[in-house]
């Protein structure tokens, strides 16, 4: 079973990350530490983008683009 679910975790000291950090790497799940505000900032508008464009497909008003097309432009 698939999720469209995204976490986005914000711990403040280390005491908080590491314990996070080996939860999700016991889960084996897939995970991005932002290095700076920046990079969070613009991940998080980056997800932002990704969602609002994914319910206007849903909605039917765009198109939706085939992933082997866009693998294939890379």
């Amino acid at each position: 079973m698939t999720t469209n679910e995204i976490f986005i975790i914000e711990p403040t000291t280390s005491e908080e990350a590491n314990p996070i950090k080996a939860f999700v790497k016991a889960l084996k799940l897939k995970f991005k530490i932002a290095k700076s505000k920046d990079e969070k900032n613009e991940v998080l508008s980056d997800l932002n983008k990704a969602v609002q464009e994914l319910n206007l497909v849903k909605k039917g008003k765009i198109k939706a683009r085939d992933a082997k097309e866009l693998l294939d432009e890379l």
